[in-house]
């Protein structure tokens, strides 16, 4: 019964700390992610403001981009879009957060319209995959990839 006990008490001396190891990883993610989503928010306003200061803050200097139809973009490329495009809406969901060490994958799927296309409409629905670096304790988007929703 004594040895019982003793067993016991030591189970419970490890299973404490791990368990708040637990949560406080469980809470860190849980700011990341919604530190992330934030982010992916402020994208979403920055495009249909034109927010180009906004724009080049959430994107790293050294960002490159897989699109649609398989061409890249850099962060040059994107600012400069800004000029020529005016979103009527932009909107990111179905947001995902997966945190490691110094980078984060975001996943999700975003729609937007155009108030005026510059050339084309390809206005719709996407799904991509973005991945954040954080560096100097701020987060950036360094890597991104589009695939356009069969309507």
């Amino acid at each position: 019964m004594k040895a019982a006990l003793v067993l016991a008490a030591i189970l419970i001396n490890y299973a404490i700390p791990s368990a708040q190891t637990d949560s406080r990883q469980n809470s860190q993610g849980n700011r990341v992610e919604q530190e992330l989503k934030a982010i992916e928010r402020a994208k979403d306003e920055s495009y249909v403001k034109r927010d180009k200061d906004a724009l080049n803050r959430i994107y790293a200097d050294d960002y490159l981009a897989i699109n649609a139809l398989g061409g890249t973009s850099s962060k040059s490329d994107v600012l400069k879009f800004t000029d020529s495009i005016v979103y009527e809406s932009h909107v990111s969901s179905d947001i995902t957060v997966r945190e490691f060490s110094d980078f984060a994958i975001v996943t999700g799927t975003y729609s937007f319209k155009y108030k005026k296309p510059a050339v084309g409409d390809d206005s719709g629905q996407y799904r991509y995959t973005s991945v954040y670096v954080r560096r100097a304790d701020q987060w950036q988007i360094a890597a991104e990839q589009f695939t356009r929703i069969k309507k």
